[in-house]
C-alpha cells in the first residue's frame, strides 16, 4: 500500500512536515513500512480532548472471555484540617 499526497504544493509541504516531525534523527532506523503507518495515524486522529474513549472501553470490557474488573479512580488524599495553615509574612 502506498501513501499518496495530493498534487497541490501545500498538501505536499504538509506531508513532508509531518514526515520530518515523525522521522527524527533518533528514529532514523524506522522501517519503510512503519513511517507511512505513523503518518496516517498522525494525520487522521483527533486530539485527546475530542476523543471519546467510552466506546473503546466498552469494547475492551466486553471482549474478554471472563469479566474484566476495572478499579475505580483513586480518591484524593484526605486533608488533615487539624494542621496549622502557613501564613505568608
Amino acid at each position: 500500500m502506498m501513501v499518496t499526497l495530493s498534487p497541490s504544493s501545500a498538501a505536499v509541504e504538509r506531508g513532508f512536515s509531518l514526515m520530518n516531525l515523525i522521522k527524527t534523527s533518533r528514529q532514523s532506523q524506522m522501517t519503510n513500512e512503519t513511517l507511512p503507518s505513523l503518518m496516517r495515524v498522525s494525520h487522521i486522529t483527533t486530539t485527546v480532548a475530542e476523543f471519546d474513549a467510552e466506546p473503546a472501553i466498552q469494547k475492551w470490557k466486553t471482549s474478554a472471555k471472563t469479566k474484566r474488573y476495572v478499579k475505580a479512580a483513586p480518591k484524593p488524599a484526605a486533608v488533615n484540617s487539624n494542621l496549622p495553615v502557613p501564613v505568608a509574612p
